[in-house]
């Protein structure tokens, strides 16, 4: 790894630590981030496949599981309902306009998650260049 990533990373654990996120948390955000349109449980046995080849990150999905209810918990991420999945798009949406509808039990930010993220974000974009979070199309 180059020192600007470990840089990087070591900011990165701090936003997170400073908000309370575990690195599973952590890595759950992330995943919600890309837009992985899987319900919860789904999700979880996803990243477990997804994070294999990578042994700091490694966890089980009953721990990713755990986190998402953490998350939803802790008021960063909520399941989205059919009343929440209906165009448009939330402002602090992952998802775009035209795909929120049809997204019911799938994960979501809510407005302090995606505060959090667009903080990571800012972090990520001072030291590449480029931010984690996009703006959506439809904003």
């Amino acid at each position: 790894m180059s020192r600007k990533w470990d840089k990087y990373k070591r900011a990165e654990e701090a936003i997170f630590t400073k908000h309370g996120v575990s690195k599973a948390e952590a890595v759950v955000l992330d995943k919600v981030r890309l837009k992985i349109p899987l319900p919860p449980v789904e999700l979880s046995r996803f990243i477990v496949g997804y994070l294999e080849s990578f042994p700091e990150y490694r966890f089980t999905a009953e721990q990713c599981e755990n986190a998402i209810h953490s998350l939803v918990d802790k008021g960063l991420l909520h399941v989205l309902a059919f009343a929440d999945a209906v165009s448009p798009a939330p402002p602090y949406s992952t998802w775009d306009d035209d795909e929120i509808d049809g997204l019911e039990g799938k994960l979501d930010f809510t407005p302090a998650g995606y505060a959090l993220m667009k903080e990571v974000s800012a972090v990520y974009e001072a030291f590449n260049g480029s931010p984690l979070l996009r703006p959506r199309a439809s904003q």
